[in-house]
């Protein structure tokens, strides 16, 4: 009987034995904008009236004789009412950075009480009276030196002259109250300028009131979301979503992934994906990012962790939302564009 060497049995063991491949890793996952932006109307959000009216009180408690209706701070977030004029984008457009997508008007009133609050002729009128209050400071001044002179001569007492300085004193006052009074009213107007500039646009000035507004694009992207609501007329009282802008190109694919599969994924893999609704099409995406800490936290059930790819998207064939199946063949081996 001929008996077989070590290295003729291991080479027999190979041949009758199977080799053995890793299997793929395959999930679900789900398409998305990797970057979106929600815009909403001119007006005060919650949250910044929450702050604006917690400012006011703070203001007023250290103030302590704040009259009633009286503004203790230069600006007051917008709660109006805005008129829609025209929509000019809609969902699936491509926009530009600060492409208006929608033209929007006060109503009338509105625009009047604007007007009002931008109107620099109450500062005028006040700035006017300091003036006369200044000459008049002027002339006691110059009627205390006069007397000053006058009183060896026996001409003027000394009790005029005591008098004299008290009502010199007093006007001080007065003009320390209203350069304090006007810096305050030009500090007022310079924020009621800053909000209509938001509201009408940058060229808004005291003198110039555009008659419409413009809503724009922050970025460049596609109209992802539309208010079904709006329309031309449509009158807005309270802040709400308008629009949601974002990148279509490249998408991301986000997906839970099971504990057991996570060891054999690396940054920079790549990856098969199909999608139910696009037959017979396959697309190549990379994993962008691993999470390092799982979805839930209940020690009886198994954790998921999120992963991203990063999905080419030329031509903006694939939409958002669609649910696709990522496969990994022969995981754990980084491309070099991951590694």
């Amino acid at each position: 009987m001929r008996a077989f060497t070590l290295p003729a049995c291991l080479m027999l063991v190979i041949l009758i034995c199977p080799q053995t491949k890793a299997e793929d890793i395959v999930f679900m996952g789900k398409t998305m904008s990797p970057e979106k932006y929600d815009i909403w109307s001119p007006h005060a959000g919650p949250e910044q009236m929450k702050v604006y009216l917690a400012m006011v009180e703070e203001l007023k408690a250290k103030r302590g004789d704040v009259k009633e209706g009286e503004e203790v701070l230069p600006y007051k977030p917008f709660t109006g009412r805005i008129i829609v004029q025209r929509l000019m984008a809609d969902i699936g457009q491509q926009v530009g950075s600060d492409q208006p997508l929608l033209t929007y008007t006060f109503p009338p009133e509105e625009i009047q009480a604007e007007r009002r609050k931008l109107s620099e002729s109450e500062i005028n009128s006040m700035e006017a009276g300091l003036a006369r209050v200044t000459a008049d400071q002027h002339r006691l001044n110059l009627q205390l030196e006069e007397f000053r002179h006058r009183v060896s001569t026996g001409t003027v007492s000394s009790q005029e002259i005591t008098d004299k300085i008290r009502e010199i004193e007093v006007v001080g006052m007065k003009l320390r109250a209203m350069r304090d009074s006007i810096s305050f009213e030009k500090e007022m107007n310079r924020g009621e300028l800053e909000l209509a500039k938001a509201k009408y646009g940058p060229k808004t000035s005291s003198k110039h009131l555009p008659q419409e507004a413009y809503v724009r694009s922050p970025v460049n992207g596609y109209v992802l979301w539309s208010n079904p609501d709006l329309k031309s007329g449509a009158i807005l009282e309270k802040q709400v979503q308008l629009f949601t802008v974002g990148r279509m190109d490249p998408l991301l694919i986000r997906a839970l992934v099971h504990e057991m599969k996570l060891p054999n994924l690396h940054v920079g893999d790549e990856a098969a994906v199909t999608f139910a609704s696009m037959p017979g099409k396959t697309y190549t995406a990379r994993i962008s990012r691993i999470a390092i800490s799982a979805d839930q936290s209940d020690a009886q059930m198994p954790s998921h962790y999120q992963v991203e790819l990063t999905l080419p998207n030329p031509g903006i064939a694939l939409k958002e939302g669609l649910r696709g199946q990522v496969t990994i063949a022969e995981p754990g081996t980084p491309s070099k564009e991951g590694s």
